[in-house]
């Protein structure tokens, strides 16, 4: 809902744009120029950068002050120069220097060496955002050298904390992504820093894409292991920007996704839909449907709704207050949207939940009964919830798969 009222206030204020300075005039009052138009790629672009600076404001008071510090006009101003300069940076070579910007020191000198390239980053957008970052901690800046000798073209951001821990860590490829040629040089860097060990994983995940990406624009043949990393099966790939990393869609859609399925899926590639209308052609026939599944028709019940076995993407089920009668996939390989629901009381849960768990509308944890390995970080729910949750774990998650009943036979 913020999100709503944030960019309804921002776009109100906006008056004419100067392609020159690359800024909106103030509306005033007596302001009869048209509102500029509403680019959706635009607003979602700026909604990225505020979600992704707010997500370290954990308090009420931190969030309430972010969106006023954090003014719309600066934000939607900055999506469109990215959009106008997009792959105008060329890449000069890899070799540079680390810059450090010491807490507290002159926010100014590190925005303003961000200014003429496109990197994404919000530190960037507006005096606030830098100001706010550099007041909470170091900031280190890879610069790579530019046709002059001198480096100047940000391509690593590292952000720490006040206890002097690694906040996050941003690259320049799409979504704050980390390049390819980057890795190595980031590798290095993190040696330095004690708290190292928690990116680990996604410089491992970001490495391991990186030569399966190699191997398939070469024609070389995926072992079992990486297809069950590439389509995420097991675990999620955790990369470096605020989005998942689009070379993992990119690699999928160079390959026989049905053909890639049946390899760790006892099916045959023509029990696999690859759309949710392929599904609904004939939801009997298909055992896995590689898409997500949205269902915003269902007001109050379920029952005699039949799923597949398995979900590759996400399932999303609006209006839903009552889970009796529902059986579930097997497996989700997305998130679960149920956010709608009131009670847990009949809810039988998938033995696989790979993404995020939404059950905003629930009241109280009872009947609740979650997957055996399912991260309670991935749980979206009311704080009094996740507390009961947390307070007897043994009660709430399934000890084992054995307990679930499904109506399907078990293919995993």
């Amino acid at each position: 809902m913020w999100e709503k009222y944030w960019v309804f206030q921002g776009i109100k204020n906006l008056g004419k744009y100067n392609k020159e300075t690359g800024k909106f005039q103030k509306r005033e009052n007596e302001t009869v120029y048209s509102f500029p138009p509403v680019d959706r790629e635009l607003v979602f672009t700026t909604l990225k950068l505020m979600e992704d600076y707010l997500k370290k404001q954990k308090k009420e008071e931190e969030i309430a002050s972010a969106l006023v510090s954090g003014n719309f006009k600066q934000l939607y101003e900055y999506s469109i120069k990215m959009k106008m300069t997009r792959g105008d940076r060329k890449n000069f070579g890899n070799d540079g220097n680390w810059i450090k910007y010491d807490q507290g020191s002159d926010y100014n000198i590190l925005r303003d060496s961000l200014q003429d390239y496109y990197t994404g980053w919000c530190t960037a957008a507006g005096e606030s955002f830098a100001k706010s970052q550099l007041a909470n901690g170091d900031f280190y800046v890879y610069y790579s050298f530019d046709l002059n000798g001198e480096a100047k073209i940000p391509r690593i951001a590292i952000r720490m904390d006040d206890e002097n821990n690694i906040n996050e860590i941003r690259g320049i490829a799409e979504d704050q992504n980390m390049e390819e040629e980057m890795l190595p040089i980031l590798d290095e860097k993190l040696k330095d820093f004690p708290d190292r060990k928690k990116y680990y994983k996604k410089e491992y995940d970001m490495k391991r894409l990186t030569l399966i990406n190699k191997k398939v624009d070469n024609n070389v043949e995926l072992l079992i292991e990486e297809l069950l990393f590439l389509y995420e099966i097991e675990k999620k790939i955790d990369g470096f920007g605020f989005d998942k990393d689009p070379r993992i869609e990119e690699i999928k859609t160079k390959r026989n996704q049905k053909k890639d399925y049946t390899k760790f899926f006892q099916i045959n590639e023509d029990e696999i839909a690859l759309s949710q209308e392929e599904y609904y052609e004939n939801p009997t026939k298909y055992k896995c449907l590689i898409g997500g599944l949205y269902l915003d028709s269902l007001i109050t019940s379920v029952e005699g709704v039949v799923f597949p076995q398995i979900i590759g993407g996400y399932l999303i089920i609006e209006y839903l207050t009552s889970a009796e009668g529902l059986v579930f996939p097997q497996s989700i390989i997305g998130s679960l949207d149920l956010k709608d629901l009131t009670s847990a009381e009949g809810l039988v849960l998938p033995q696989i939940i790979g993404g995020y768990l939404l059950l905003d509308s629930l009241t109280s944890a009872e009947g609740l009964v979650l997957p055996q390995n399912f991260d309670i970080e991935k749980l979206s729910c009311s704080p009094s919830v996740k507390n009961e949750i947390l307070s007897n774990p043994g009660k709430y998650y399934r000890t084992s798969d054995e307990e679930i009943e499904h109506s399907h036979n078990k293919i995993m």
